[in-house]
């Protein structure tokens, strides 16, 4: 059994900069602390096999390792790998079924290729599953939302933030159905909860400016017209500010033509071979 430990640890001033600043005096020991840590004990040794049809010998993988192929998959469907990533969630279920994990992580992929009727299938073997989980409710959230159930979804979503008060990404989302529903005022108290725990969120800001801006063009009110009409104002000066710098590509682009592997490491989805470039 191999044991393997890892620490996120934390100090303010790295020890080259602290003694840069106190040249020619005592250095202080500044604080470090540990923000996390975990241990894993690894198997050492030889795995059981079996043999395919042709006699090739296959790995068995144990009902443990399904966090392993979880973690994999899950790599690469935020590399947008969603089809390699079906196969890891599959793979998944076949090594722990009754948990929620490979259902529901299916059902995202399924989702993010927009397949509804997969995504459906299986988000009921999740909620079959875990029938109280709230992750598997934002989910569902998701599905009704683009299956054009806003009501439906908006009651997910709230399912969810029941649990995950602090979820930015559900707040994001009860958003952006409450503007897709024509209330633009329900729209803006979700996204000004987004800004609380992500003050820098430029998609926040731009959904706010449209929302306000809703709100100001349909107030018969002057005076309250004219607020809306301020913070409509407000909030795309935040977006502006925060939003990606779409330059940024262009401004890199001959740095990575002369470093081939920087480049390849800055794509979406990465893909090495024996020629990589170190």
């Amino acid at each position: 059994m191999l044991s393997v430990k890892a620490a996120l640890r934390w100090r303010k001033f790295n020890r080259t900069f602290t003694e840069f600043v106190f040249a020619g005096q005592a250095v202080p020991d500044l604080p470090i602390t540990t923000v996390a840590e975990s241990t894993v004990a690894i198997a050492v040794g030889e795995s059981p096999t079996v043999r395919d049809s042709s006699g090739s010998t296959l790995e068995t993988p144990r009902p443990e390792e399904w966090v392993r192929y979880n973690d994999y998959g899950i790599g690469l469907f935020l590399s947008d790998a969603t089809r390699g990533a079906l196969e890891m969630f599959k793979r998944v279920v076949q090594l722990q079924p009754e948990k929620f994990d490979g259902w529901l992580n299916q059902a995202r992929a399924y989702l993010a290729d927009g397949d509804l009727r997969n995504a459906e299938s299986m988000l009921r073997q999740a909620s079959a599953v875990a029938p109280d989980q709230p992750r598997i409710a934002f989910f569902w959230g998701q599905w009704l939302e683009k299956s054009g159930r806003l009501t439906e979804a908006v009651q997910a979503y709230r399912r969810t933030l029941q649990s995950y008060p602090d979820s930015r990404d559900t707040w994001s989302r009860l958003g952006r159905t409450y503007w897709l529903m024509g209330k633009p005022a329900e729209s803006i108290t979700a996204y000004e909860e987004v800004l609380r725990i992500d003050p820098e969120d430029a998609v926040s800001y731009h959904q706010l400016n449209l929302a306000y801006a809703a709100l100001a063009a349909s107030e018969k009110d002057s005076e309250r017209a004219r607020q809306y009409a301020n913070s409509a104002l407000e909030a795309e000066k935040g977006f502006e500010k925060y939003k990606l710098d779409e330059s940024a590509q262009k401004i890199t682009q001959r740095y990575r033509q002369t470093h081939p592997y920087d480049n390849i490491m800055s794509q979406k989805i990465v893909i090495h071979s024996g020629e990589d470039v170190m």
